[in-house]
Parts: C-alpha cells; structure tokens; sequence
C-alpha cells in the first residue's frame, strides 16, 4: 500500500493512472462528436469546461480525496453505487491494492445538456476492468432492478465499505437492499448528503435505528456537511 495519501498522489504510477483515464474518457466522447465535459467526481468540478487531461485537482475536494483514501485501506471489499468516470474507484483501488470492487451505474445521460455518461461510463468501466484485471465487477442498469437480485446471488459475500453515490432519492433504498451483505465492520458513505433527499433518506435510516455515524469521519453534529460516514448500530 502506498505510505499516504500525498505520497500517492506524488508518485508516477499514479499520475499515469489518471492521465491514462482521463484520456480514455476524453478520447470515448470525441470520437462520438461530443464535448470532452464530465460529471463532477472526486477530482473535478461538474461539465468543467477545463480540460481534464491538463487541469488541476478540484481544491475543495481535497478532504474528500482523502477519506476516501484512508477508508479504503480499512476493508477488503468495495460496492459502489455510481461509477460515473471511475475516479473515485482509480482512487480507493489505488490506495488498497488488495481492493475487490465492484461498481453498478445505469450509463445514461439525463437528456440534452447533461453529461454523456452513456458514452463515458462504459468507457471508464472497460478501462478499469483491463486495468486492474480480476479486481473490478460492474453492473450496468437501475440499482432498484439489480440489486436484489445481486444480493441473491452473492449471499455471505460480505460487503466492507459501500459508497453510495448514485440517485439521492435511492439513498434508503439502495443501503436497504445491500443490507444483508453487510456486517458489523462494514462502512457506509453517503456522498453529499446536503440534498434535502439524500439527507431525508439517511435521516430515516438513522431513526430506524439501522445505523449511526462513524465517530472515525463522521461526528453527529456536521453529519450533512459533507459525505456522511456511517456504521451499522
């Protein structure tokens, strides 16, 4: 495992991970003719009209980056709700190379002036798989139509850390259903749970007593200033 999240993001291996992905995501959009503009991930601003092969690292991100490194080392296994341009996998399979991940995004845009997610997505799920060979699983589709099947197929496959970052109104429904594979240890990040509808999803979930902040990254009372780190109770 790389010493730090600093050290990382320094060394070689890194910065040519990225370069190599971003460009695969550059190059996926200008050949269908479209604008090389991503949704906003870890890394970079949303649509940034920057290129993203050249730009720096979106600076109020930053603590996010770095939990999400620090979060990483602490488990095995990795589901992630939201691929998007696969940063956010680049980073946490990066920073524990031991990381089983698995990733589920539907790879639709929402219509004109939206990003191309259904060019780009696949594009980043094809990159990462011949990355890091054996390592990456994806799913492509409605989380709401595929999980519970997935959750069928994979009891007793213990899920370490979950990130949710896909449709906030699935926020509660998408932790429900993943549930069974969860355990004592396992953490739940919630990415940017200041939307009234995320929030009101962890909310609930919260007083049903399912879980509870992790007091590592989360304190009860900043709980929704940024993503939220949760424990089963």
């Amino acid at each position: 495992m790389p010493d730090s999240y600093d050290a990382l993001i320094a060394s070689p291996g890194w910065q040519a991970d990225l370069l190599a992905l971003n460009r695969c995501l550059v190059d996926s959009l200008v050949a269908a003719g479209e604008p090389p503009l991503v949704g906003g991930n870890p890394f970079y601003r949303h649509m940034q009209q920057d290129s993203i092969l050249t730009s720096k690292y979106m600076t109020r991100n930053d603590r996010k980056r770095r939990r999400l490194f620090d979060i990483a080392r602490l488990g095995r296994t990795l589901f992630e709700i939201g691929v998007n341009g696969g940063h956010g996998l680049l980073l946490e399979k990066s920073a524990n190379p031991a990381l089983l991940c698995t990733g589920i995004d539907l790879c639709q845009t929402s219509g004109f002036g939206h990003p191309r997610a259904d060019i780009y997505c696949p594009a980043a799920m094809d990159w990462l798989s011949r990355r890091f060979p054996g390592d990456m699983r994806f799913l492509v589709g409605n989380s709401s139509d595929l999980l519970p099947a997935y959750v069928r197929d994979h009891a007793g496959a213990a899920i370490d850390i979950l990130r949710i970052d896909g449709a906030r109104s699935n926020y509660y429904s998408d932790f429900i259903m993943l549930r069974p594979l969860l355990h004592a240890g396992s953490l739940v990040i919630f990415d940017d749970p200041r939307w009234s509808v995320a929030r009101a999803g962890i909310e609930r979930a919260m007083a049903e007593g399912l879980l509870t902040p992790d007091p590592r990254f989360s304190q009860a009372e900043t709980l929704f200033d940024e993503d939220a780190v949760m424990r089963l109770t």
